[in-house]
């Protein structure tokens, strides 16, 4: 270690990797960097099979149970996670797709300077 540069303790270094400005983390900055094709493919291996086995829990219990308000209330919790495994997959492909064709039409696969999360894309 050199005298010139000062000494930062650890538990300083993380609390200036975690947090900036007014404690926001500094993870809110993921969602507006260009989506990957990673990112989507992990996020389909991550939630896909989960909504699929929530459409196999659905059917099973809806076969199985003795009468209608048991198979109403056994139907409530899987169809709550299939909304939300489509709902994110759903969202997640739809942002990379206009980050895709966002880049094709400026015609820069590489610079993610000019991705904007918010905006929409109009082919003409």
């Amino acid at each position: 270690m050199s005298d010139s540069k000062n000494y930062i303790p650890l538990s300083e270094r993380l609390q200036q990797d975690v947090w900036h400005d007014n404690f926001v983390p500094k993870y809110s900055a993921l969602a507006s960097v260009k989506p990957s094709k990673l990112v989507l493919i992990g996020v389909w291996l991550i939630f896909a099979p989960g909504a699929l086995g929530a459409i196999a829990v659905g059917l099973s219990t809806l076969s199985d149970s003795p009468d209608l308000a048991t198979a109403v209330l056994s139907l409530i919790g899987p169809v709550l996670f299939f909304m939300l495994a489509a709902a994110i997959l759903f969202t997640q492909t739809r942002r990379y797709r206009l980050a895709k064709l966002q880049s094709d039409d400026n015609g820069d696969e590489a610079d993610d300077t000019n991705y904007a999360p918010g905006e929409g894309v109009t082919k003409s």
